[in-house]
C-alpha cells in the first residue's frame, strides 16, 4: 500500500466542468472507482490535491482513469514521510482535517513494520522512536 498526494494541474472549477460532463455510467464507475480506497481532498481555491491510500492497481486505475478524462496530474509516495508520523501525535494535529488524521493513524499502524523501523533509526535516530514503535520492537524481540 502506498500513501500517496495526488494534483491535479487544473483548477476546481475545471475539474467540477469535467464531472458535470460524464455520462451517468462514467460517473458511476468514477464513483465506484474513489469508494473503493481511501482518500482525503485538501480544500484549496486554485488547486486540487487528494492524499489517498492505494495499492499498485488502484494507481494504475486512476492513471487510466484521469487519461480518459484529458486530467494532466502528479502524483508524489509520501509513503516513508508517513510511516515515520508519531500515530498517536498526529491526531492532535490540528493541520490536517479528522478524515486525513485517521487516514494517518490507519495507514500507519497497518504498515509500520520492524524493517521500517530500523529504516527510521538508520536514518534519523534511536531518539526518534515512537511509543508504538517500541511497542512493536517488543513485541517483535520475544
Amino acid at each position: 500500500m502506498y500513501f500517496v498526494l495526488i494534483t491535479a494541474k487544473h483548477s476546481p472549477q475545471e475539474l467540477k466542468t469535467i464531472v458535470e460532463n460524464l455520462s451517468p455510467d462514467y460517473l458511476k464507475e468514477l464513483n465506484d472507482l474513489y469508494n473503493s480506497f481511501k482518500w482525503s481532498e485538501v480544500d484549496s481555491a486554485t488547486e486540487c490535491k487528494m492524499y489517498a491510500i492505494v495499492d499498485d492497481k488502484t494507481l494504475e486505475e486512476l492513471a487510466k482513469t484521469y487519461c480518459n478524462l484529458e486530467i494532466t496530474w502528479t502524483f508524489e509516495d509520501i509513503s516513508k514521510t508517513t510511516l515515520y508520523y508519531d500515530r498517536d501525535k498526529v491526531m492532535l494535529e490540528e493541520k490536517f482535517d479528522e478524515k486525513l488524521r485517521q487516514m494517518i493513524y490507519d495507514f500507519v499502524t497497518v504498515n509500520t513494520t520492524m524493517d521500517v523501523i530500523l529504516d527510521k533509526i538508520n536514518e534519523i535516530g534511536s531518539e526518534s522512536l515512537t511509543a508504538f514503535d517500541k511497542e512493536i520492537l517488543k513485541t517483535e524481540t520475544n
